[in-house]
């Protein structure tokens, strides 16, 4: 199996570029590492038992989360995602060894 980076918030405007700048590394391409970029529906970052389950099964080794609440959201929902979801993710990420990036 080869090695996993997974980034969050991959069909926003950051997590694309981010994305695509690893995808176009040659030294990410050399070493075969797979890409995952969930979308929403396949990862819900404000649901803990979830998100663990995920994070747990693609074993990544490194994470950037680059999740941000959609532009539509009211201050509760931004809340559950700016705050509770960074939580929610690093938490998972050190429970199974996943180096992560935040970035905002």
């Amino acid at each position: 199996m080869s090695d996993r980076i997974l980034v969050t918030g991959a069909t926003g405007a950051l997590g694309s570029a981010l994305t695509a700048a690893l995808g176009a590394d040659a030294e990410i391409a050399r070493r075969a590492w797979r890409i995952v970029t969930p979308t929403r529906d396949e990862l819900d970052v404000t649901n803990k038992i979830k998100t663990k389950y995920f994070i747990r099964g693609e074993s990544p080794k490194f994470l950037f989360h680059c999740v941000a609440p959609a532009a539509d959201a009211d201050d509760a929902a931004s809340r559950a995602v700016l705050a509770d979801g960074v939580k929610i993710v690093a938490q998972a990420c050190k429970d199974f060894g996943a180096r992560m990036v935040l970035v905002s």
